[in-house]
């Protein structure tokens, strides 16, 4: 499963299934919490990947990733954004 809710919604609504699967969180790095975003996830689900979208790569958060995934996560960047978002 994947989708774009806080860690919090995620527990509540799809708690039962997260025992059976597993969970990508997906995260735009274009906006203003994305990285207290990744941590969130990271501290309360530790999922097994997320996706990352973007409309560049200028981005300093972009660098950020390794060090705050490092251990944690796999990423799925999609570089496809303009169909999604």
């Amino acid at each position: 499963m994947k989708g774009n809710k806080s860690a919090e919604e995620v527990r509540v609504l799809d708690g039962d299934y997260l025992k059976d699967g597993i969970y990508m969180q997906i995260v735009k790095l274009d906006k203003p919490n994305a990285k207290e975003q990744l941590k969130e996830f990271i501290t309360g689900m530790n999922p097994v990947a997320f996706e990352l979208l973007f409309s560049n790569d200028s981005k300093k958060l972009d660098f950020e990733l390794k060090e705050i995934l490092d251990g944690h996560s796999l990423i799925c960047y999609n570089t496809f954004v303009d169909t999604i978002t």
